[in-house]
């Protein structure tokens, strides 16, 4: 039940920044593009003054919806991979947290017992070592970002 308890809480602290940033955005009710080319026959439209496009016709109001690229400012595989790797760091810090906190519960909850004390020892132990090794990662992913960037890789 306890485990059960745990992995609850950790996929529920997992999933809420997505739920919160997972917000509809409104159709852009001006009839302007922010960027690119669009038309319906295929030709390009050219953008003029505030972001009013040339052909009205093509798009008439209230139809002109922007597709924000759904990746944020990723626009190649490295950053990809960089951005997914600190948001897995990022993670990881919550749950290093909630299982240092975990620990000192079961210190607490062990009231003298031996056993408990050595189970609330080896979970404190093993949180510090997962923490230090996503120190390590995190070390590591910094300089070979640097590294790249500076052969200019990408």
């Amino acid at each position: 039940m306890k485990r059960a308890l745990i992995i609850g809480l950790l996929f529920v602290a997992a999933l809420a920044p997505a739920a919160t940033f997972a917000q509809p955005r409104p159709i852009d009710q001006a009839n302007t593009v922010q960027g690119g080319a669009s038309s319906a026959q295929g030709g390009a439209s050219s953008v003029q003054g505030q972001g009013q496009t040339s052909n009205q016709s093509a798009n008439p109001p209230g139809t002109v919806a922007t597709l924000p690229n759904p990746l944020g400012e990723v626009g190649d595989i490295p950053t990809l991979f960089y951005k997914v790797i600190k948001y897995v760091i990022d993670i990881s810090y919550i749950v290093i947290a909630v299982f240092i906190i975990w620990s000192g519960l079961q210190f607490v909850m062990a009231r003298g017992s031996s056993d408990k004390l050595e189970d609330a020892k080896r979970t404190f132990k093993y949180t510090i070592i997962g923490a230090l090794i996503v120190i390590g990662a995190n070390t590591l992913v910094s300089i070979f970002e640097g590294l790249i960037k500076s052969l200019g890789l990408y």
